[in-house]
């Protein structure tokens, strides 16, 4: 199964919490990444939103599996 068959449930932008949530990480370091430009996301009103796209990308780009159907 391929990360975006994964990630098909979740809606195409993303907040912190769920982010936090697919990654299994804590927000505190959700927010450090989006802040490095670590993971790309963009500040809208109180929150960031990050791009489901870009969930897949980070997590393709460190996933020592060269499948990426």
């Amino acid at each position: 199964m391929s990360i975006g068959e994964i990630l098909s449930g979740y809606p195409d932008l993303l907040e912190v919490k769920e982010v936090s949530e697919i990654l299994h990480k804590n927000p505190h370091t959700i927010y450090g990444w989006l802040r490095t430009g670590a993971l790309p996301g963009t500040k809208c009103g109180g929150g960031w939103l990050i791009a489901k796209s870009d969930i897949i990308e980070y997590l393709q780009s460190r996933s020592n599996n060269t499948d990426t159907r």
